[in-house]
């Protein structure tokens, strides 16, 4: 929080307090290992964001994501504020490493040395395993909403440091950890700590810092800065490389410069990030998307296919639609356009909704889709769980049956090229404890960066139950906050280099008939 504590900032000390605890002291003094925002060391910020999913007390003025991005400001208000036990996933261009000391640092806009509102951080390579930086915390008791902290006592947890000043972490402390590649961490995730002493340390002590906090409660982020960094190859690197291999031969050393400058334009080609939220689609209160007609429809860069044959009573679509109601108890038929977590992903309204069919996300540009939040309908669940007229019980009477819903999401090239398969079990009973046996019904993220760059996405379903027309459980799912990137197409750059030599070959051919 920052504008409810605004008229505190006065009677803050700047100064630290007397060094009481084990660890590195505020900043400015000596041992502190905060890094300054405008420090040399940094060559990166974060770029983008996988998701943000803020918690309870903070008003939307302060859920703007894009406020993390890009180099830390100092600003008290140019942050993005998580809520209580909110969470940021930011993305990198390029890999974060592991190098010599500190490899990134997390910057928070604490008013003072000992005002502090801490978050874990958890770091990933594949966007789906998370591992957290071991954190300690030596505070004895609640500080409650106002109190001070002293940063001696803390450590391994972001908001250690006044604002302008970063918190570092080490990636060094994961290098013999398996699941996680230190050189190649593309994924760092900022988690607010609700600091009444629920929330526990690496040792499993308490964890305090100033609560209850409302209005811009909990951490309030600045800024990741990366010190150790190492780009991420494009696909057009190598073709890049060609052309510029043909045309340096071609044209000799005298005039590369211009050339060379050609080429650099051609490499960055702008990338753009967007995530389908679906709520940039205009729907009543409590109510779903049924134009009665075949239609696509675009949330962010993401098109979906709505295919409808007028069988009369508005029947029957297939392929996608999207929804904003919230109905998790109404079992049937009528009740396909609910999604069993009882709305959008993080408390958002809209979401979307496929139903086989074929639903398809098609693209304009070749895209890496980083992955989505994925859960069953209502309609769906509610099957599996007790049974209909049509499908099973899942487990069946004993619970023992071996029952299962399978989804596949498979990516698609340019050139229709299958690029790699993912699937994600929406519900799966096939454990040897039943107690292990579940349904999906919270959103649940789906890593598909695996699937490379692609053009469209395509849906299948699978499950245990199926009968003479095919599968017996409802063959609908969930989907939201899709998070894309765009890429520049290989063939494009392709044709640059291609070009680039041609124009060279003539150049030279000129000059040849110039010299007879």
């Amino acid at each position: 929080m920052f504008f409810t504590r605004c008229f505190l900032a006065a009677a803050l000390a700047l100064a630290a307090t007397a060094h009481a605890g084990p660890y590195a002291p505020a900043a400015g003094l000596a041992g502190s290992t905060a890094i300054i925002q405008s420090s040399p060391s940094f060559v990166g910020w974060a770029t983008g964001y996988l998701d943000y999913l803020p918690g309870p007390n903070v008003d939307a003025g302060f859920q703007t994501p894009a406020k993390a991005l890009g180099a830390a400001t100092g600003d008290p208000t140019d942050v993005v504020v998580l809520g209580d036990s909110g969470r940021i996933t930011l993305t990198f261009n390029g890999f974060i490493t592991n190098g010599p000391g500190a490899d990134f640092a997390v910057f928070e806009n604490s008013f003072s040395d000992t005002f502090l509102e801490l978050a874990w951080v958890d770091v990933s390579s594949d966007g789906t395993n998370f591992y957290r930086f071991p954190n300690f915390s030596l505070t004895p008791g609640a500080i409650g909403a106002f109190g001070s902290l002293d940063p001696t006592n803390l450590d391994g947890l972001a908001g250690k440091y006044r604002g302008g000043y970063g918190t570092p972490f080490d990636l060094d402390i994961f290098k013999a950890v398996p699941g996680i590649d230190v050189n190649a961490v593309r994924y760092v995730r900022i988690v607010d700590i609700v600091g009444n002493g629920t929330a526990l340390d690496s040792a499993g002590r308490p964890i305090y810092d100033p609560h209850p906090t409302v209005g811009s409660g909990g951490f309030d982020l600045d800024a990741v800065g990366v010190i150790h960094a190492a780009p991420v190859p494009e696909p057009s690197t190598v073709v890049l490389m060609l052309g510029g291999l043909a045309v340096f031969a071609l044209f000799g050393r005298r005039r590369m410069r211009r050339v060379a400058l050609v080429l650099a334009g051609a490499a960055a080609l702008p990338a753009s990030a967007a995530i389908t939220t679906f709520d940039d689609l205009t729907l009543a209160p409590n109510s779903f998307y049924l134009p009665g007609i075949a239609a696509t429809f675009q949330s962010g860069t993401a098109k979906f296919n709505h295919d409808f044959t007028d069988f009369g009573g508005g029947c029957c679509w297939t392929g996608w639609s999207y929804s904003n109601t919230t109905d998790t108890t109404t079992p049937g038929f009528t009740n396909q356009y609910s999604a069993y977590a009882g709305g959008g992903n993080a408390g958002s309204a809209n979401y979307g909704v496929a139903f086989l069919g074929a639903p398809t996300i098609t693209f304009d540009m070749p895209s890496i889709v980083a992955g989505g939040y994925f859960t069953n309908t209502t309609y769906a669940a509610l099957s599996m769980l007790t049974g209909d007229s049509f499908a099973k019980k899942f487990g069946g009477a004993t619970g023992n049956d071996a029952d299962f819903f399978k989804l596949t999401v498979t990516g698609w090239s340019a050139a229709n090229q299958e690029t790699g398969s993912v699937e994600f079990y929406l519900a799966d009973y096939r454990f040897a404890n039943n107690s292990s046996d579940y349904i999906v019904r919270d959103w649940t993220f789906v890593n598909l960066a695996s699937l490379g760059a692609v053009s469209k996405l395509t849906f299948g379903l699978a499950s245990s139950d199926n009968g003479g027309f095919g599968m017996n459980t409802p063959a609908y799912f969930a989907l939201d906050d899709l998070t894309v990137t765009a890429v520049p197409e290989p063939s494009e750059l392709a044709l640059i280099a291609a070009g680039l030599v041609m124009l060279a070959i003539a150049r030279r051919r000129c000059a040849s008939v110039r010299r007879r």
